[in-house]
This record gives C-alpha cells, structure tokens and sequence, in this order.
C-alpha cells in the first residue's frame, strides 16, 4: 500500500519568500542609503514619482529551449517574473484548491477469540461513514443523534486470525457518501454479544487503514491514515457506548492499527465499541501558493532592461511581469502570452 501522494500537510503556508529571492521592503529606518548627486542622500521617498512600467517580447512563438528575450522599461524598485509553468503560475500567486474526484478506503484486519461455542462472538462488525455528525466522540446521545450510513458491504472483513497475512479488506469506494465541502466522519463498529464465561471477549484488529483521494488529474491524495506524525492522522478515539463508564477491556489505538476487545468476562449484556476518526474532508485540498523569480529586488538595484528565459516544454504560457513601488507597495502587472513548439 506504498504510493506516493500528495500530502494535506502540504496546506503550509508558502510566502512570496519562495521566489528565489527574498524581496526587501524598502524606504524604512536602518535601511542603508546611497548619496545621490551633490552629496545629498536619495532615496524612493524623497521625490514622489509615479510607478511606470512596460514589458515587451520581440516575437510571441519560440522552439523548445530557445531563449525568450523581454524588454523592460519604467521605474519600477521591485521586479516579479511568472513563467506561467507549473509551480510558477501567478493566478495560483495565493495557491489554489484541487477538487477530489474519488474517495477510497483500504486496510488489513485479523478476527481472534471469538469463540461461538461459548458465547464469544461479535454480533456485528460494521464500517459507517456520517455527514451529520457533530464531533462529540464520547457522547452516546451524539454518535446516536448522528446519520451513519453503513459501507461495510464494500470489504471483506476477517473470519480468522493470521498473523504473517491479515486479511485484506480490499479498496472499497466511499465517493458517493461523502459530500464536496462538507466534512465527514469514519468510523469502525463492533457489538459483542454477551458471554458467560471468565475469559477475554472477541477482538478485532484493524491494521494501517488508508483514506486515499484522487484529483481531476488522476493525482492521488491523502486523506487519512494512522501515524502519529501526519496531520492526515485518522486520531481515531474508542468509546463503548454502552457502559456508562466507558469500559474499554482490551481496546487500543497504537501506532497503525487500533484493536476493538472488551475485557475478561462474564458480560453481561452485550456493548458495542466505536472507534471513530477526526473530522475528515474530501472536497479538495488546498495546495500551497506557487513561487516566481525576483528579478529586481529593491531601489538600489540598477534596473534591467532585459531579462532572458528559456522554456523546457512547448504549451502557451501567460507570462506575467509585476513591477513594484518599494515604499508605496503600488504595482502594475503586464502579461505577455509566449506560444513554445
């Protein structure tokens, strides 16, 4: 079950410090000034001078590899350029949102003691997934106020225990019961009947479940798993909703797998143990904003009059340049569209 993904942890914010220098600010206390003719000190805010800046290309169609040649002209103190490739896209300047196309769950289980001569049995295993449920995990009123529809028919559970080979409970496809922008819960279900006898009830154990999504672009994407580590963590919490002091026998969650065991018995009605995720989200996912290329960082930089880039791959690419005032932050942005066969 090792794929690659593109991870939700990668939500981090990204700055415009992903350019490939950083921009300075420019006109503030401390920084260095340089004398300008005279003697006098010069900077951007001694004499105000509006923004001008224009940018322009000999031709609009250029082969693979072949140097692009753009004239600039103005005054502007800071120069952006946006190749348009992927990963350098000024409209995605702020990142972007990706919707998911397909929801799947897969994991691997093994059943133990479960003993049907002596009463230890499940009555019921069940997968549920809920829209509506409103987060209260250890609330019985709250899990059974909640809309769970149940998808275990999607899986094959354990009916034995192997410990070299679990059972494996095949991919199962949970896009239709989950909504776009609307956050849902997982959750794994096991009633135990009641037993008699002074022995430990039935266990099931649940190994590595993956949440997985999939992106208009057939990109796969994570959603939930079980590490400790991952902000995609399933963090999932067990619950027996029918003992009023929460009796959890054998039950844990351990570092990718969970396991669903009441105590030594006898027990004398039967309870059923949830182990239900954090809330989860399989509408989209929110990719980080996309970097440029500084190509004049602040006043005291002589200013270009060209600036030269080659293209590695044909595609129509809408160009942008940004010039910018240091001191007042106004800007103009000029697109330039560069066809590459």
């Amino acid at each position: 079950m090792k794929r690659s993904f593109i991870l939700l942890a990668c939500m981090a914010v990204v700055t415009m410090a992903a350019c490939d220098k950083t921009e300075t600010d420019t006109g503030k206390e401390g920084q260095e000034e340089t004398p300008g003719p005279g003697g006098e000190e010069e900077n951007p805010g001694d004499e105000e001078q509006e923004l001008a800046f224009d940018v322009t290309a000999a031709d609009k169609t250029y082969a693979v590899g072949e140097e692009v040649v753009f004239t600039l002209s103005g005054n502007a103190h800071e120069i952006e350029f946006w190749s348009g490739e992927e990963g350098h896209r000024y409209e995605y300047r702020d990142g972007h949102k990706v919707d998911i196309t397909k929801v799947q769950l897969e994991f691997t289980n093994n059943l133990s003691n479960s003993r049907s001569a002596e009463g230890r049995v499940f009555e019921t295993r069940n997968i549920y997934v809920s829209t509506d449920f409103n987060g209260e995990r250890t609330v019985a009123e709250s899990i059974n106020a909640a809309t769970w529809t149940d998808v275990t028919d999607l899986f094959t559970l354990a009916t034995s225990y192997n410990k070299e080979n679990p059972t494996e409970s095949g991919t199962g496809d949970l896009t239709q019961y989950v909504e776009a922008d609307k956050p849902f819960y997982l959750a794994f279900y096991a009633k135990t009947a009641a037993f008699n006898v002074a022995s430990e009830g039935p266990c099931w154990q649940v190994y590595t479940p993956e949440l997985t999504g999939e992106t208009e672009d057939g990109e796969p994407v994570m959603i939930g798993e079980m590490d400790s580590e991952s902000e995609n963590n399933f963090d999932f919490t067990i619950f027996n909703i029918d003992d009023e002091n929460n009796s959890l026998g054998n039950s844990k969650v351990g570092g990718n797998y969970f396991v669903l065991q009441l105590g030594t018995g006898p027990v004398t009605k039967a309870q059923g143990l949830w182990a239900i995720s954090r809330e989860l989200n399989a509408g989209y996912i929110q990719l980080a904003p996309e970097s440029c290329k500084i190509v004049k960082y602040d006043w005291e930089q002589p200013s270009p009059e060209t600036f030269t880039y080659a293209f590695d791959a044909a595609g129509e690419y809408d160009v942008v340049f940004i010039g910018r005032d240091s001191v007042t932050r106004e800007e103009i942005v000029k697109h330039v569209t560069i066809i590459v066969e």
